[in-house]
C-alpha cells in the first residue's frame, strides 16, 4: 500500500527549470547581475546531455553571498506568479489535487531551494517538502553562499528521503515517486512505485527495461 507520493519539481511538474526562472526574475530585478548567472545556461545544457558538473551549483551559491533572504522570497514569489504558474503542466495539477482530496500524502522532493517551492506548495496545497536549503546567517539575516549539506541531486537525495521516511515510520516500498530526471535513479530504485514524467533520454531506457510506468504531461 502506497502511503506516501513523492514528486520532484522541474522538468516534472512544469517544462523547464525553476531556477532557470528564478535567476531570469533575479536578474530583471537586480538582484544579480549578468555576470553571476551567466554560466547558468551553459550547465544546464550540460545537466539535459548527462554531464551534470555538481561543483558548479556550489560555485553558482557563492554568488549570493551577502544576499538578503527576504529578497530571495520576494523574487521566487514574483517568479512563480509570472513565469512558472502559466506553463504548470495540466495532468500535474489535476494528479496532485485528486491525490490530496483522496485525502493521500503528496511530498515535493527537489534539488530546487526552500525558497523556490513555497509558492509551489501554496498553489497545489502540499503542505511537506524535501527541498535543498540555503545557509543563512542568523545574526543578519543574509545568505552566506553556502547551501545547509549538499544539493539534493543523485543520492543525495535519496539519502534525504530514506532520513525522512525513517522519521515517518514509512517504508521505501510503501512510497511512489514522480521524476523526469537520470539524477533521480538512485532514489527511483530505492522505493516501491516509480512513475517516469516526460523521462529524459537516460531515465526512459531504465524506465522501459525496468517496465516503470511512463507517462507523458503537457501545459
Amino acid at each position: 500500500m502506497i502511503k506516501v507520493h513523492f514528486f520532484d519539481v522541474d522538468y516534472t511538474l512544469l517544462p523547464k527549470s525553476s531556477t532557470f526562472f528564478f535567476l531570469k526574475e533575479a536578474r530583471q530585478q537586480n538582484v544579480l547581475s549578468r555576470n553571476d548567472v551567466r554560466r547558468f545556461p551553459l550547465e544546464l545544457i550540460r545537466y539535459k546531455l548527462g554531464l551534470i558538473h555538481y561543483d558548479f551549483i556550489e560555485m553558482a551559491l557563492t554568488k549570493l553571498t551577502g544576499k538578503s533572504l527576504l529578497a530571495m522570497q520576494q523574487v521566487a514569489e514574483e517568479c512563480f506568479e509570472r513565469r512558472i504558474k502559466p506553463i504548470l503542466f495540466t495532468e500535474g495539477i489535476e494528479k496532485i489535487k485528486h491525490l490530496i482530496q483522496a485525502g493521500e500524502r503528496v511530498v515535493f522532493a527537489t534539488s530546487a531551494f526552500g525558497q523556490q517551492i513555497e509558492p509551489f506548495k501554496r498553489f497545489y496545497g502540499v503542505e511537506e517538502a524535501i527541498t535543498s536549503t540555503l545557509e543563512v546567517d542568523p545574526q543578519t539575516g543574509f545568505l552566506t553562499g553556502r547551501s545547509v549539506g549538499k544539493p539534493l541531486f543523485g543520492d543525495n537525495k535519496r539519502q534525504k528521503v530514506v532520513e525522512w521516511l525513517q522519521n515517518e515510520g514509512i517504508e521505501p516500498n510503501e512510497a511512489s515517486f514522480y521524476t523526469d530526471s537520470y539524477t533521480d535513479l538512485p532514489l527511483l530504485k530505492e522505493i516501491g512505485e516509480q512513475i517516469c514524467v516526460n523521462p529524459d533520454r537516460f531515465l526512459i531506457r531504465e524506465a522501459k527495461k525496468n517496465k516503470w510506468e511512463i507517462l507523458h504531461w503537457e501545459k
